[in-house]
């Protein structure tokens, strides 16, 4: 969702012939940059992701778009990413990720515990 006005009638006149159609594609534009650029999720907290980080993610896509509508005298007042759907392949491929890490956390988990056991069976042998 793109909130813009024109701040430059002179500019929006003579730089674009369809106002509304250049708004629309430079907004497109910096979408698939932004979602090219940040992941959707991630599990390390500290990483700026469009999931969790709407504000962040929104101004600086703000900012990217009024640089692109600068040319045309359009001045962004608000930017943001109001609905993300993947096509289905990127959505299997999510899936499949998600899946792999929960595998792997739990493999993870098991051995810990394996050498858990291990440690306090020794311990308990030198005890006694």
């Amino acid at each position: 969702m793109i909130v813009w006005k024109i701040s430059d009638s002179a500019k929006a006149s003579f730089a674009v012939e369809n106002v509304d159609e250049y708004v629309r594609i430079q907004s497109e534009s910096a979408i698939r940059q932004f979602t090219a650029f940040y992941p959707y999720d991630s599990p390390d907290p500290n990483v700026v992701t469009l999931l969790k980080s709407g504000d962040v993610v929104n101004e600086a896509m703000r900012q990217e778009v009024d640089a692109r509508l600068e040319v045309a005298g359009i001045d962004v007042v608000e930017a943001r990413i109001s609905h993300l759907a993947y096509s289905w392949v990127v959505a299997q491929q999510m899936l499949k990720r998600q899946q792999a890490g929960a595998v792997i956390a739990a493999r993870s988990h098991i051995v810990q515990s394996a050498v858990g056991m291990v440690k306090s069976a020794i311990e308990e042998m030198e005890q006694g």
